[in-house]
């Protein structure tokens, strides 16, 4: 049986730099650009230099020599870092544009969901978009009315059917384009991100269609930095890096070999950690953390580790106005930015009360994480709990096997035992 999809050396180059030539996007560009062309010009017959950049300085191949084959009824999951390639591989198959070489084959017809609004006219009504979208599938009238009550009823934006879709919301975007593109049976479903604007109630009820449609026997092609989504939904995956194929395979030995590529990106959580030069997020600047060092609670001792099951200490030093501080938090995230642990000083009903020179204390009990890598971020703010200084991605922390206990499995969110201390300042 042939696959339904085929990729043969596929690869996308894109030429970096302003718009030369005659072309133009504008009418300042064109002046500034023909302004620059002409000085240029002018340079080098009076200086007799010549540009000696080489000619392929500028190119960016954002997919380079890409093969692979999609079976069908098959739901395959692409993985990868911000600006692999995930997306400009997606537009290809979806023929939005060319591949500078390479081939692609299909079999059947693709619809595709790639970002809000994907295929609509802002001035038409959602009605008229589902005609219209089922017309650039291949659809004809009849067909379309045949699913149209199924399409109203899967978006749950029946009120709103007959407002130009312009003013939208991007989750009634998103609610009426996936239903038109999953109801109105393509051969071949791809579906970008867009799904993360949607609420959960509504992406699940997406997994739960992708999923009726593959067992239906069409081909899903699935993008999402949703691991939990993917795992779920897909029997293979393929890691993209770089515009280029890195593993192509089961889906759990695909996300672990993310997993690791993106656990190199972060600094490792040690004794000590120096926070004056973290990128931060949010806060109004009058403090800042300075420093953090990590501790075993039990004997006082800097640590490099935390080990499964047991207590981990963070002692946390701050520069600025401290009066300004009444709270402050430690969230421990997996490499896909699920929050599993996330403790608050605001829990015990309490502002902190801090002098200048202090420091700030936090223990955790019995952190149950698995052995492996994690995010840890840091928060201080007020007592109505605005943001004062966020470090949202500080460090990596390694989590090591039990040292001589025996842990119960646990996944996902939950609360650990904590307490902690304001350190007086000498």
């Amino acid at each position: 049986m042939k696959p339904a999809i085929r990729i043969d050396n596929l690869s996308k180059c894109y030429r970096l730099g302003t718009t030369t030539g005659w072309f133009r996007r504008n009418l300042t560009e064109s002046i500034v650009g023909y302004a620059a062309d002409a000085w240029s010009g002018l340079k080098t017959r009076w200086t007799g230099a010549r540009h000696t950049a080489k000619p392929d300085d500028d190119l960016f191949w954002a997919l380079k020599d890409v093969s692979f084959q999609v079976k069908t009824g098959e739901v395959v999951g692409i993985i990868g870092r911000n600006g692999a390639g995930k997306s400009t591989l997606l537009k290809l198959l979806s023929l939005i544009t060319e591949p500078t070489r390479g081939r692609i084959e299909y079999r059947g017809r693709i619809a595709s969901l790639l970002e809000v609004g994907t295929g609509f006219h802002p001035e038409l009504t959602g009605r008229e978009n589902v005609y219209m979208n089922g017309s650039l599938l291949g659809m004809s009238r009849r067909e379309i009315a045949k699913k149209f009550d199924e399409i109203v009823a899967f978006s749950e934006i029946s009120r709103f059917l007959d407002t130009p879709v312009k003013r939208y919301s991007s989750g009634m975007y998103v609610r009426l384009a996936f239903a038109v593109a999953a109801h109105l049976r393509p051969d071949i479903l791809i579906v970008d991100e867009v799904l993360a604007v949607g609420d959960a109630a509504f992406q699940n009820k997406c997994i739960g269609k992708m999923d009726s449609v593959a067992h239906e026997g069409r081909t899903v092609l699935f993008v999402s930095h949703n691991m939990p989504m993917v795992q779920k939904l897909c029997t293979r995956a393929l890691l993209l890096d770089a515009g280029q194929l890195r593993l192509d395979g089961r889906t759990l030995d695909v996300i672990d070999a993310y997993q690791s590529l993106v656990a190199n990106e972060f600094l490792v959580m040690g004794r000590s950690l120096d926070l004056s030069k973290a990128s931060r997020w949010g806060g109004n600047g009058l403090a800042r953390m300075r420093s953090v060092h990590m501790f075993n609670p039990r004997d006082r001792a800097q640590v490099d580790a935390a080990f499964r099951g047991g207590d981990l200490g963070f002692r946390i030093a701050i520069d600025g106005d401290v009066f300004a501080v009444k709270a402050a938090s430690i969230y421990v995230m997996d490499l896909f930015d699920r929050k599993l642990i996330n403790v608050n000083t605001l829990e015990f009903d309490a502002a902190l009360q801090l002098q200048p020179g202090d420091e700030i204390e936090i223990e955790i009990a019995n952190a149950h994480l698995r052995p492996g890598r994690y995010k840890v971020g840091f928060w201080i703010g007020d007592a109505d709990e605005r943001h004062v200084d966020v470090i949202a991605d500080a460090a990596a922390l390694d989590v090591l096997p039990p040292e001589n206990a025996r842990v119960s499995e646990h996944d996902g969110f939950f609360r650990c035992p904590f307490e902690y201390r304001v350190v007086r300042g000498s």
